[in-house]
């Protein structure tokens, strides 16, 4: 027989208090929140640009780096979501400013969240982060679930054109 003494672990999902929503507002606040990239590689070879993915992680206290899946449950349940994706956003475009001279274009992909379709600023938010940092919108893809669009199907359209007509 073994017996092991377990401490609760920030990574791991735990959503059933309301400490999350303390913790996110507190990391939105003092830039708690880290981005990280993810090379997307074609499965076939051809003449695709280089593809990075944004993902967002949670700085604990012990030092270390929350999965998603640890606060974003807690981040939908208090409707924050539409302010991960603003800071997101905000970083991500700081981030790729600095890579504008890469020899070879870079595509980036950016995740929104389905809250954030819900707000009808997002474009104009977006097509102002993009002249701020003189991003080239070709460079940039935005991301949803099929899910967050087909249950807000008029708003999700008005963003896609909108996004397109940037050039994104």
């Amino acid at each position: 027989n073994q017996m092991c003494n377990s401490q609760p672990d920030e990574s791991t999902p735990d959503t059933s208090t309301s400490q999350w929503k303390d913790r996110i507002r507190k990391a939105l606040s003092n830039n708690q929140f880290m981005l990280l990239t993810q090379v997307i590689v074609p499965l076939a070879p051809g003449n695709a640009p280089p593809m990075l993915e944004f993902l967002i992680r949670l700085k604990t206290t012990a030092g270390r780096l929350a999965l998603p899946k640890a606060f974003l449950p807690a981040a939908k349940r208090y409707e924050m979501m539409y302010d991960i994706d603003l800071w997101v956003i905000s970083q991500a475009m700081i981030e790729i400013s600095r890579h504008q001279q890469a020899p070879s274009p870079i595509l980036y992909t950016i995740n929104l969240s389905e809250q954030s379709l819900e707000h009808d600023d997002l474009g104009r938010v977006i097509e102002q982060a993009i002249a701020r940092h003189k991003i080239n919108a070709r460079q940039l893809c935005f991301e949803t679930t099929e899910a967050a669009v087909i249950s807000h199907h008029e708003k999700a359209l008005h963003l896609i054109n909108h996004l397109r007509s940037l050039g994104c």
